[in-house]
């Protein structure tokens, strides 16, 4: 059978199939066939630079140390200037407070619609100082209106919001400490398939490993006419330039006539130049529909075929975000507007055992809807685009992959590097990885889950779990079925509980330079939750999950997660001496539900509430000391025996 490796977009999630892949790599996968788009086209490119079993697995060392060297977004992506100019106009003070200020009103104007005369009195002298503030306010921001007309042009001109620049260095061979060998990619074997969009025609594309463009089918080259004028259309194309240069020129004239008149401002100037000089556009539109069709005329169209370096720039250009890539005659853009899991460009490549690993969900969150209190227009807009990309997503999963590798929750958004967040994302999305193929041998001994070749079954009869069963409701009880659920369970709530270290740990760091008198509270919050992912890291092992080994999960609970820009002092010991790590000591056992706040003693993956206090008595656990654990973290925890004595 023909393995065949799909990589999903995702933008910066794209550290999930980082992890994803060292644990498929270290079961030995070999992909001859690749296909991704957008990061997943990155990805792909750079593994498909090894032909071979070791080399592919050297190529993908090779790509986790480009991962593991981001920093921050300024690695992967850059600010456009007008963007850079804008948001410091937006970080003057005078903002912050203007927004205060609009809250204050609101709240004056809910208390005269409600008739409360003591909480109207109590406002009066707030009312009255109003207009010296707004006074204030227009001081000070008249001299930032000309900056933001200035910036109007360039963002009504723009074509998009960031620049791949970083990553068009690597791809071109410019950065020596990240390289790219496209040469490599088109001489190693592998079939690899990037999902590209025609921003002109619609139409979904794919970039071979030789930078042939084929059609949505995969095979068809996709042929148009080469770049060049043919000499019974110079003519044509002369008058054309001359047009243009014209054109241009009485722009010139026009705004420099304009701007004599002083009481016009730079936005309604270029706003009637643009209007004088209509006509020619008109003209210009006209000549060069007729260049057009002189060209296909006297021209045969031939495939086309691009630069590899262009054609992965062009599927990770997300519309707006990134500018769109010139190949030949048309404008590219991601694969993921049309396909975010291209399993199909695998699959017509050639395989017919599939592996897809995708960097964002594949099922639509639960949200609350607060409408209208808490959810406004952006929140609205994100929740129906998430969702229509969900969609999407799931519906490209034609045919069935035979392993599917995907997170249930988001670590970080797709614009967000931070290298304590990315690493923790890998190693999700190993657990992910891990529970994956192990589930597949699990429940289907007969097949390799990497190879799809028969194997023989080495797991012999179900072994009885090594701590209690949930009693009801009886779903995924049996033994044998219990990792189903345990073990990706597992890996959220560990994962969750990272990201919540992680970001006390944060907190930690301003406490640590502003705010001293809190540092051993922060320092009781991480020490609990640390221990709470060492139990969990124990209990993870004892139900049988596979990987990751003890060398890599001490670090969790043992140290202090990575960050950007500052390093955390050794752990403080009470015993003034030696290191202690943050979750050193006996694993914490014994939580309490913020909400209820009753007791809970954690065996294994389940939580035993301990219901009488003759029960907290001989747990040793006394309610009041009992370390608190956050109840959506709680929740996900199966329910045991409640232990009543």
């Amino acid at each position: 059978m023909t393995v065949g490796l799909v990589l999903s977009g995702g933008g910066a999630k794209g550290s999930f199939q980082v992890g994803a892949l060292q644990r498929l790599y270290e079961e030995n996968l070999f992909a001859p066939v690749i296909s991704g788009c957008s990061v997943g086209a990155i990805n792909g490119a750079k593994l498909a630079e090894g032909g071979q079993p070791g080399s592919q697995k050297a190529a993908f060392g090779e790509l986790k140390s480009i991962w593991d060297g981001l920093r921050t977004d300024e690695d992967m992506f850059l600010k456009t200037p007008w963007l850079k100019e804008l948001e410091e106009i937006l970080e003057n003070r005078v903002f912050s407070e203007l927004e205060e200020e609009l809250r204050r009103v609101e709240k004056i104007s809910e208390q005269f619609a409600s008739s409360d005369l003591g909480a109207i009195a109590s406002k009066m002298p707030d009312a009255f100082e109003a207009p010296m503030r707004w006074y204030s306010f227009a001081n000070r921001l008249l001299p930032l209106v000309p900056k933001i007309q200035g910036l109007v042009p360039d963002i009504l001109n723009a074509h998009s919001i960031y620049t791949l620049e970083p990553m068009v260095k690597r791809l071109r061979g410019q950065d020596p400490t990240a390289p790219f060998n496209t040469a490599k990619v088109a001489s190693s074997g592998v079939k690899l398939r990037l999902a590209v969009v025609a921003l002109e025609s619609g139409d979904l594309r794919w970039v071979t490993e030789a930078g042939n463009v084929t059609g949505t089918d995969g095979v068809t080259p996709h042929e148009e006419i080469p770049p060049g004028i043919p000499t019974q259309c110079q003519g044509l194309n002369n008058t054309l330039i001359q047009k243009k240069k014209e054109r241009e020129a009485d722009y010139q004239e026009w705004l420099k006539e304009l701007a004599k008149d002083g009481a016009l401002d730079s936005h309604t100037i270029t706003q009637k130049a643009q209007v004088a000089v209509a006509k020619q556009d008109q003209e210009i539109v006209k000549l060069r529909q007729q260049l057009t069709e002189c060209v296909a005329k006297h021209t045969a169209a031939a495939p086309l075929k691009v630069p590899l370096s262009e054609g992965i720039l062009a599927s990770s250009s997300i519309p707006a975000v990134f500018q769109a890539v010139l190949l030949g005659r048309e404008h590219y853009v991601d694969g993921g507007t049309r396909e975010i899991v291209p399993v199909q460009g695998a699959a017509r490549a050639g395989a017919d055992h599939v592996i897809a690993i995708s960097a964002s969900p594949l099922t639509a969150s639960w949200q609350p809807w607060a409408y209208p209190a808490t959810y406004r227009i952006p929140e609205i807009a994100k929740r129906g685009l998430d969702l229509a990309l969900t969609e999407v997503a799931v519906t490209d999963l034609v045919p069935e992959p035979a392993v599917l590798v995907a997170p249930r929750f988001e670590v970080h958004d797709m614009m967000r590097i931070e290298r304590g967040l990315v690493r923790i994302n890998m190693d999700y999305g190993y657990m992910c990885a891990a529970d994956a193929i192990g589930l597949r041998r699990r429940f289907d001994p007969s097949r390799d889950p990497l190879t799809g070749t028969p194997a023989p079954s080495t797991l012999g009869p179900p072994q009885p779990l090594p701590f209690p069963r949930r009693p009801s409701p009886p779903i995924d009880v049996h033994p044998d079925r219990a990792p189903s659920r345990l073990w990706p369970m597992s890996a959220d709530v560990i994962t969750k509980l990272r990201m919540v270290a992680w970001k006390l740990e944060e907190i930690l760091h301003i406490v640590d330079t502003a705010f001293t008198v809190f540092r051993p509270l922060i320092h009781g919050y991480i020490r609990t939750t640390k221990g709470i992912i060492h139990h969990l890291v124990e209990a993870r092992a004892a139900a049988g999950a596979p990987g990751p080994n003890a060398s890599e999960t001490d670090p969790w609970w043992g140290g202090w997660e990575l960050h950007t820009g500052f390093e955390l002092p050794l752990w403080p010991s009470a015993a003034r001496g030696g290191y202690i790590g943050p979750g050193s000591g006996d694993p914490v056992r014994f939580v309490r539900d913020e909400s209820s706040k009753a007791v809970y003693k954690l065996v294994g993956l389940f939580r035993h509430r301990l219901s009488t206090s003759q029960a907290l008595s001989n747990a040793g656990a006394a309610a009041a000391n009992a370390p608190e654990l956050p109840a959506n973290i709680l929740a996900e925890l199966p329910e045991g025996t409640p232990l009543t004595r």
